[in-house]
């Protein structure tokens, strides 16, 4: 049972997670994934490392590259402790529950770091028992997309668990493990782990229902998309869900009902992009946008280079209240823009 010492303890941690904006309708991922934990000392021996295995869990949010995070991880190792002046090794198993919140940045073309923090429900146990105690992690990721849906996923997670000098597990020596226990020193445990996992990208529920809704409103109003957006300008909010570099800009303008233009972070862009009245776009020849040369800072222009990948696969555009919604074959979550003044 958990102490009404920690619940108190951890309460401030756990305000983290109320700041997080409600989810978006956005893509989940699901990342099952392996690990390497590290051991520790104890304060009467050491718990050694080894391989873990888990799965986690991330939900995004309405604010571009925030989400909700969720993960299980679980190691069976040994411990080795002193008893009575003879070393002694048994088997435990360590289990660590973690719910916070995590942001993705974007840092050249495929490629997405992350942060994340998270309260954590641990179980240490033996075969004559268990203890299970609060705490918190902190979480930094590496993400390369092979395609929009699929990544491969490296991580690093630090665990802190709230423990004291009382802390134990039997080693199940004698009746119920008396005498003989893993102890712990201090007013905290860590332990850290590097993972690597495949993340698979679901549309939400609420996705897929507000892309049917989308594609019923633009058929319904057919000759109501080309007009309002022909000749006007519109700036990049989110790219698929990945915010943009802070000061710089993206933008696009269907110039007619055939060429789209803007900026793409760096150089001016244009290419021939056949805007139906119903919403639906097809770019022609694909990969044949043109655009000018400048050279900019190397995270701008990875910046660009991603930019472009997607909206020369652009399919669809859907007006949604004041934004427009640019949907791509790269990416599950669509461009969203904000009308330029």
């Amino acid at each position: 049972m958990i102490p009404i010492s920690q619940l108190k303890r951890s309460a401030s941690f756990a305000l983290l997670l109320a700041v997080a904006p409600a989810a978006s309708a956005q893509s989940v991922e699901l990342t099952p994934f392996v690990a390497y934990r590290f051991g520790n000392t104890l304060r009467n021996g050491t718990i050694d490392g080894g391989e873990a295995f888990g799965v986690a869990l991330r939900v995004p949010t309405r604010r571009p590259g925030y989400a909700f995070e969720a993960y299980y991880s679980r190691q069976s190792t040994d411990a080795i402790v002193q008893f009575l002046g003879v070393e002694r090794q048994f088997g435990v198993t360590g289990s660590y529950l973690g719910l916070g919140s995590s942001r993705e940045m974007a840092f050249a073309p495929r490629w997405r770091s992350s942060v994340g923090v998270h309260a954590t429900w641990s179980r240490l146990a033996s075969n004559a028992g268990s203890i299970d105690r609060l705490g918190a992690s902190l979480g930094l990721g590496t993400k390369y997309a092979l395609t929009p849906a699929l990544s491969i996923n490296t991580g690093w997670r630090l665990f802190s668990t709230f423990v004291n000098t009382s802390s134990g597990v039997g080693c199940g020596l004698g009746t119920g493990g008396a005498g003989c226990s893993i102890g712990f020193s201090g007013s905290s445990f860590l332990q850290s782990e590097f993972s690597a996992g495949f993340s698979i990208g679901f549309a939400s529920m609420t996705q897929r229902g507000r892309s049917s809704s989308a594609g019923a409103g633009t058929r319904g109003a057919a000759t109501s998309v080309q007009p309002a957006i022909r000749g006007t300008e519109w700036v990049l909010q989110d790219m698929a869900g990945t915010p943009l570099i802070t000061g710089s800009q993206v933008t696009l303008s269907f110039a007619d009902a055939d060429r789209i233009t803007g900026n793409g972070s760096c150089n001016r862009y244009s290419g021939v992009g056949v805007l139906e009245a119903n919403g639906r776009v097809t770019m022609k020849r694909s990969g044949s946008i043109a655009m000018t040369r400048m050279a900019c800072a190397p995270e701008l222009m990875a910046q660009e280079d991603r930019y472009l990948a997607l909206i020369d696969k652009a399919n669809r555009v859907v007006l949604d209240g004041a934004s427009l919604l640019v949907y791509t074959d790269a990416a599950p979550a669509p461009l969203r823009y904000q009308r330029k003044p």
